[in-house]
């Protein structure tokens, strides 16, 4: 039985047809994505004063349009074929900053904004994952640093320490076990923790040290 020589031209003719729709595809994919990128939530929000996006998010409009942007590149870098989220990301920030703000449930802002709980989820986690990206790299490139104080008596000081306790409850086991955690100028059981804040405002802080048992002297820590 005679071998048939294989079409090389044949075979690149059909790959190049091949992936030439998959790249129109992937285009129109991206075009109706892009369609979808401001949902409902954004849009009862669109037309709010700056006040209004701060008290909600602690962001005005015009920051959180940064973030999204910045968190959306990174999503377009990472994500795999599928099917289309159900809720747009510059929802899934807004709703994640909204919680992170305010505090409150997954299961109140989902009514609140009129989307399934099982979507909600979905999109916060989504949303979280290129967020943490996007504050990750702002950390690195644009890191706080202790400034000293301007104008001020005590021009030289940048950092401000102190030690704080966290209370806690009275740990189990004998009371020899549970004496060390025992803060007796603040009369409570808790852990100590040594924090660094900017001398200058706003503050932040830089430092935090690993805890220490209650009992533990400030000038020991």
């Amino acid at each position: 039985m005679a071998h048939r020589t294989p079409d090389i031209n044949a075979m690149l003719a059909q790959r190049n047809r091949v992936e030439e729709r998959a790249s129109q595809e992937a285009e129109a994919f991206d075009d109706e994505e892009e369609e979808a990128q401001f949902g409902k939530f954004w849009a009862t929000m669109e037309d709010r004063t700056d006040e209004t996006w701060r008290k909600l998010t602690n962001f005005t409009q015009a920051q959180i349009v940064e973030l999204y942007e910045e968190a959306y590149a990174d999503y377009r870098t990472s994500r795999s074929r599928g099917p289309k989220p159900k809720i747009p990301m510059t929802d899934a920030i807004l709703m994640l900053l909204t919680l992170y703000s305010g505090g409150g449930s997954i299961e109140i802002l989902s009514i609140a904004t009129k989307y399934g709980l099982h979507a909600t989820r979905t999109a916060l986690d989504r949303a979280r994952l290129h967020l943490n990206v996007v504050l990750k790299t702002r950390w690195w490139t644009n890191r706080m640093r202790p400034t000293p104080l301007d104008s001020a008596r005590f021009s030289h000081i940048a950092l401000l320490m102190d030690s704080t306790t966290f209370q806690i409850q009275k740990p189990g086991g004998t009371f020899e076990d549970a004496k060390p955690y025992y803060n007796g100028k603040n009369n409570m059981y808790g852990v100590k923790f040594e924090v660094a804040v900017m001398a200058k405002a706003p503050h932040y802080c830089l430092f935090v040290s690993p805890h220490t048992s209650g009992s533990t002297h400030d000038f020991a820590h």
